[in-house]
């Protein structure tokens, strides 16, 4: 528990386990584990680059399964701060190259995850660094966006294999993907059948897709594409 993060993680994970064989009845066993909380609890931050453990009170179970809930008896607190190595993800900064594999979130509007899929950009790139969108109304998020006060510069690397557009939008931090339809777009992009461009991504004929290279605005927000 703790503030609302970015990251998209888990509510739970294995970070050990061990197997206690020929236990006979009344009979009482110790048993411990070293545990690298850097290791086993971090999540990777696309901004800064590393693993980092967010601050806040995580609930520590020693339990036969997953689904064996939390008492007194089987779990403790571990509260981590900066001062025990806990780490903020970083704010992101869209001022410079963001490859669009890197966002936050994504939707799932058949509940499924082929909304979207990284793609090869171009030869330029390493592989899987684009976005194609595979359904109409798809988005990918970055959050917590912050921007320069005289910054208002959006430029992206699209491509296409059909016409259409691109709408990019930026929310107030929080704001819930479903106001998407009723939001404004900050801009629109047209597209159009690159394949012919040399140099710029073709989504491999199967779709639209993006690498963002700068956004720049004056608040935070989080933005959807």
């Amino acid at each position: 528990t703790g503030e609302e993060s970015r990251i998209k993680q888990a509510n739970q994970r294995l970070i050990a386990y061990d197997r206690l064989k020929d236990i006979q009845p009344n009979e009482v066993r110790m048993f411990s584990f070293d545990i690298d909380i850097t290791d086993t609890m971090s999540v990777y931050d696309v901004e800064a680059q590393e693993g980092i453990v967010e601050p806040g009170s995580y609930t520590i179970r020693v339990v036969p399964s997953s689904d064996t809930e939390a008492t007194v008896q089987n779990s403790a607190a571990l509260v981590m701060t900066e001062e025990n190595g806990a780490k903020a993800p970083a704010i992101r900064d869209l001022t410079d190259v963001t490859l669009a594999s890197d966002y936050d979130d994504y939707s799932m509007i058949s509940k499924q995850l082929d909304d979207i899929e990284t793609v090869s950009a171009s030869i330029a790139y390493a592989a899987d660094t684009a976005i194609s969108f595979r359904k109409n109304g798809a988005w990918v998020k970055f959050q917590d966006v912050k921007f320069d006060e005289d910054s208002s510069v959006f430029t992206a690397l699209v491509g296409s294999d059909r016409e259409g557009s691109m709408k990019v939008y930026a929310l107030e931090a929080g704001t819930d993907p479903a106001e998407l339809e009723h939001a404004e777009p900050v801009a629109v992009i047209p597209l159009e059948d690159t394949r012919s461009v040399e140099g710029l991504p073709t989504g491999l004929g199967i779709g639209p897709v993006g690498v963002i290279r700068e956004l720049r605005r004056d608040r935070r927000m989080q933005m959807h594409m």
